[in-house]
């Protein structure tokens, strides 16, 4: 019964952070509602998952979001688009960095959200970073 319970998928490239590698993914739950997690895979190996979130960093709540009725297919959902560091001659993310992710809401619009790494994954509990 979690927010990705359903159905989980990535949709944009890993970002190399000097924690991991950055993936964002979109979930549905039971009800259909898609939102926006994080996982933070090694960068040595990608298969090891050193964090996942638990609960959504980006969920429908603006109208374009939500889906207005009659002129939408789908209701309550973002999804995952792409996303690439602000600064785009940085090759290793840190914490203060800024990421521009792009996502797709009820299927009529595409959106840019920004966020620093720090605000997407837990640092101070990461164990060894690169």
């Amino acid at each position: 019964m979690t927010w990705d319970g359903n159905k989980i998928g990535a949709g944009a490239q890993p970002i190399k952070t000097k924690y991991g590698w950055l993936l964002l993914t979109h979930g549905a739950d039971h009800a259909h509602v898609y939102r926006l997690g994080v996982m933070l895979l090694d960068l040595a190996d990608p298969t090891v998952i050193l964090y996942r979130s638990p609960n959504p960093i980006l969920e429908p709540k603006e109208m374009c979001e939500v889906g207005e009725a009659g002129k939408c297919l789908v209701h309550n959902v973002v999804f995952t688009c792409g996303a690439v560091p602000r600064n785009a001659n940085k090759e290793i993310l840190d914490a203060e960095d800024e990421v521009l992710v792009y996502y797709g809401a009820a299927d009529t619009a595409i959106c840019v959200a920004t966020a620093k790494i720090a605000d997407l994954i837990p640092i101070g509990n990461l164990s060894n970073p690169v």
